[in-house]
């Protein structure tokens, strides 16, 4: 896969939160015992987990096309001292870059995968529709116990890999514009829903897809 980079991707730009980014460790937070393996895909700079290490979650990984140990140097020591300790957790590219990256992707089993932002769109622009669909295959079949993303752009693949894996439900908060794409998937069980959830976007979703 041919690197590619675009500089509005670059963990420097990735350092103060978002609603939408606290609304995703929020969750994470809910849902997710602190000693789980949660691996956060996209995650630059490290905001989210630098976030969740601070509240006391202590079995993190994550991956990025970019290179993040610089940033995440400067802006989060503590967090970039334990994956020092830690180095084979953290996985990162080189301008773009995604070789080895989906190797470890689809070789990884942990307990939750979570992604925020748009992760899953970069990936489908800059490296194409095969490893996007090897992502999304890989997170939804490899995880012990959920996925949770708050991310740009509602597809309903993600229930398609729900439905595929087995997942027992999912929770979701998507506009009401998508609101009937969801509801095309009428043969999956959603624990609950909500539409133009205040605390998010209106272009933004967020899905809690469980085992």
């Amino acid at each position: 896969m041919k690197p590619q980079s675009n500089h509005k991707h670059l963990p420097e730009n990735y350092i103060h939160h978002q609603p939408s980014s606290l609304f995703l460790v929020q969750k994470v937070k809910e849902k997710c015992e602190l000693n789980d393996q949660i691996f956060d895909i996209g995650c630059s700079s490290g905001r989210v987990l630098n976030s969740l290490y601070k509240i006391g979650f202590n079995n993190l990984g994550g991956c990025d096309i970019n290179e993040v140990r610089d940033a995440m140097k400067e802006n989060f020591p503590d967090l970039y001292e334990y994956f020092l300790k830690n180095s084979s957790r953290l996985v990162d590219g080189k301008k773009g870059d995604m070789k080895g990256i989906d190797r470890i992707i689809g070789s990884m089993s942990v307990d939750y995968f979570i992604s925020h932002g748009r992760t899953f769109d970069v990936i489908l622009q800059y490296h194409g529709l095969d490893c996007y669909l090897f992502v999304l295959d890989n997170i939804f079949k490899n995880c012990k116990k959920g996925v949770i993303i708050v991310q740009n752009q509602w597809s309903s693949i993600y229930l398609d890999y729900a439905n595929k894996y087995c997942f027992s439900g999912c929770e979701l908060s998507i506009g009401e514009h998508l609101y009937a794409l969801y509801k095309e998937k009428r043969q999956f069980h959603c624990i609950s829903e909500e539409k133009d959830k205040k605390s998010l976007d209106h272009n933004l979703f967020y899905g809690c897809f469980l085992k």
